[in-house]
């Protein structure tokens, strides 16, 4: 009897996490269709949508305000075309395999007329396509948004480290003995780089 509630249990689990993936999905098609001018891709098995929001980013300038959507491995920041945010210009896509985030040092290299008052608010995103300041409205959302995109940051470290992992194990063969050894086919490819 407590194996059938089991089954039924991990059935129902299994079911109920399936939903989930699929109502994720059917957001991220929906998110995609409110880029209308942009052909981007969002709808991605295992992509989810962790936090979206204003932030202001510090131009060269002017500072500019971008609506920005966090996934667990991208980071967007667009311009909102109306009030209600459906629709959007992307600015730029941040892949967060190669990004870092920062509270410290931001004023450093700026003079003192240029330091703004709400540096208590800001926070740097440092990635290889860009790197940037940005503002939130307080201290409560900066933290959120600090916190949010570190985690996403780290899954997505995990993530590529599990992936690096899994090729690895899939170039790999075994010997008489049981010992490993790498695939010869894989041993001509890198060898021609």
């Amino acid at each position: 009897m407590l194996k059938a509630l089991d089954a039924v249990d991990g059935t129902a689990h299994l079911i109920n996490e399936t939903i989930r993936q699929r109502e994720e999905f059917d957001r991220l098609v929906r998110l995609e269709s409110q880029f209308p001018s942009d052909k981007i891709s969002l709808a991605k098995h295992g992509r989810r949508l962790i936090k979206e929001g204003k932030l202001t980013k510090r131009g060269r300038k002017t500072n500019q305000q971008y609506h920005f959507h966090l996934f667990n491995d991208i980071l967007l920041y667009s311009k909102s075309h109306n009030a209600q945010n459906t629709s959007f210009t992307l600015h730029r896509r941040i892949d967060l395999a190669y990004t870092n985030i920062s509270t410290e040092n931001l004023v450093a290299n700026l003079p003192k007329e240029k330091r703004e008052r709400n540096l208590k608010f800001a926070f740097s995103i440092i990635s290889k396509e860009k790197s940037f300041v940005v503002f939130a409205e307080n201290d409560i959302d900066k933290d959120m948004w600090v916190t949010k995109i570190k985690e996403s940051i780290d899954e997505t470290y995990l993530e590529h480290i599990r992936s690096q992992s899994r090729s690895n194990r899939s170039n790999t063969i075994l010997t008489k003995g049981g010992k490993s050894k790498r695939n010869i086919q894989s041993r001509r490819i890198t060898s021609r780089k």
